[in-house]
């Protein structure tokens, strides 16, 4: 068996565990005390994402990952405030809910390591550190922890539904663009920033995303739409473009690092970022865009 095939076959397995793992989870999800089951999933994935933040090497001394860790744990927190409902959800319309919630997971950690960080740098004396500490470590929380806590939002106010088919939009692009871009694939779009994405496997990631964004919302999955049958294919098509930039995202964080995998713990699949990268940017635009494009009975 060539090398080639070798790695499709091992990529194959541990892609094949994985959603078996992730669909056992999502069915969970949708049970009593769904939201709170993808609060603490989540959670536990932003904190292993957040060490192969660390080993990479882009938060780089012990105040820097203090202040991540904070930022990181404060929209799991404030959202699961917001889902005790230590805040009153009739004392304000459910609209006006999501707004405050989407604030939170989205800002929350992002604005607090920033200021955290200004003032660490303003007190802190006797100790020279590098010029961006303050972008990187801003920047690591935002990129971790807002999209991963976006999740209970998703199934909060949304539904169970929405979070798979979130799951399934970000994903599918993948396994497409993987096996197509393999077997046909010969033009390279972006050879220093990631190799192994052709031209074929970029298309068919989106012509994927998109055909299922249109069933999903034939067969009931999505709510009523705002905007006819275009509101499925836009859900997701935005969704793949956003996925896609976001495992380009990656991947310019891993060269900057100068590693290729983010992890070794799915082997051949890498680790947890390689795993999450694509909904680091496709959750965000999920609760911007989707509420536009469907009548949510939630908001």
């Amino acid at each position: 068996m060539s090398d080639r095939a070798q790695r499709l076959k091992q990529r194959t397995i541990v892609g094949g565990t994985i959603a078996l793992a992730t669909a056992a989870l999502l069915f969970l999800a949708a049970g009593p005390g769904g939201p709170w089951f993808v609060l603490g999933v989540t959670a536990v994935l932003a904190h292993f994402c957040l060490g192969e933040v660390w080993t990479m090497g882009l938060v780089e001394d012990a105040t820097e990952r203090f202040v991540t860790r904070l930022g990181s744990v404060l929209p799991f927190v404030l959202v699961g405030c917001l889902l005790g409902r230590f805040l009153d959800p009739h004392a304000a319309s459910q609209a006006g809910r999501y707004t405050a919630m989407l604030l939170i997971v989205l800002g929350s950690g992002p604005l607090f390591a920033a200021i955290a960080m200004r003032l660490v740098d303003l007190f802190e004396t006797g100790h020279s550190r590098k010029p961006g500490s303050v972008r990187r470590v801003t920047a690591s929380v935002a990129w971790v922890a807002g999209p991963l806590a976006g999740l209970v939002l998703v199934t909060d106010m949304l539904g169970a539904g929405a979070l798979v088919a979130l799951m399934v939009l970000s994903k599918i692009g993948d396994t497409a663009g993987y096996y197509v871009g393999s077997m046909v694939g010969v033009r390279h779009p972006f050879p220093k920033l990631s190799p192994g994405k052709t031209w074929a496997g970029c298309v068919a990631s989106l012509i994927s995303a998109t055909v299922m964004g249109g069933i999903f919302a034939a067969t009931g999955l999505f709510p009523d739409a705002t905007l006819g049958a275009s509101s499925g294919l836009l859900a997701g098509a935005t969704v793949n473009v956003a996925a896609q930039a976001g495992d380009l995202l990656e991947s310019w964080t891993k060269r900057r690092a100068g590693v290729k995998d983010s992890g070794t713990r799915f082997g051949p699949s890498g680790g947890f970022l390689d795993l999450v990268d694509s909904l680091l940017l496709s959750v965000p635009v999920a609760l911007l865009l989707w509420p536009a494009l469907f009548v949510w009975p939630g908001i």
